[in-house]
């Protein structure tokens, strides 16, 4: 009988780490990344909106109250996937939806909740905001280049999530090690085999394959060694 340290450092011994090979990232779960990931762009790609709202110019709207509302002009839509056409003016506002495009000219959003729309083209604005305010920035998250995913990161969904966020459709990992499990014991039944006097079902054998499995290796199941000096010395 040895110690769980002396066998582990008998096992490392004999183990180095696996070739790199690529994989689409639809089969990359449970992997290790073999290299670091790299973000391709800045994320968020542009300034975007955070609220459903209105893009104003914070000077503006500087002082803006319930009882003292900001009246402006509203002269186009920023919508996600559909960014406003129209560069923001003095006097004017923008509508906008969560996500989309901060329009050219404009550098902070009122939430929709703090606005009053009027039928004649204008909107009320009942609170002011600083530049920024409800505003994500380009890069706020992740700068391009910036490493996203590094070397021996087990990879899962949000790995996945965070890879595909940055386009990535192949993923660098190393091979699943294969990992060979010998049974021993001349007690051992095989699974579905009539129970007889004496004998045990082989059950440490599939709960190894299964451990291998989750820890990401490729479990190889030998032929049952007979259980003699001999035989597992010729082994």
């Amino acid at each position: 009988m040895i110690e769980p340290a002396e066998a582990w450092a008998r096992i490392a011994a004999h183990v180095a780490p696996l070739s790199a090979e690529r994989v689409l990232l639809d089969a990359a779960q449970g992997r290790f990344l073999a290299s670091p990931l790299l973000a391709r762009r800045d994320d968020p790609p542009f300034d975007n909106s955070a609220m459903d709202g209105y893009a104003v110019r914070a000077e503006d709207v500087a002082g803006a109250s319930a009882e003292h509302p900001v009246a402006l002009a509203l002269i186009d839509e920023s919508r996600a996937g559909a960014a406003a056409t129209r560069r923001l003016e003095p006097g004017q506002a923008i509508r906008i939806f969560t996500g989309a495009v901060m329009p050219a000219g404009a550098d902070t959003v009122v939430m929709q909740e703090d606005t009053r729309r009027e039928r004649d083209g204008e909107v009320l604005v009942l609170e002011g905001h600083g530049p920024g305010h409800h505003v994500r920035a380009r890069g706020e998250a992740v700068a391009g280049g910036a490493t996203i995913l590094d070397v021996g990161d087990s990879i899962g969904p949000g790995e996945i999530a965070l890879a595909a966020s940055q386009g990535h459709a192949v993923v660098p990992v190393h091979r699943r090690p294969r990992v060979a499990i010998l049974p021993t014991g001349d007690e051992l039944l095989e699974l579905g085999a009539p129970p007889t006097e004496g004998a045990i079902y082989d059950s440490n054998t599939h709960g190894l394959a299964a451990a291998i499995r989750e820890a990401g290796g490729v479990p190889q199941i030998l032929p049952r060694g007979v259980d003699t000096p001999e035989a597992l010395e010729a082994l």
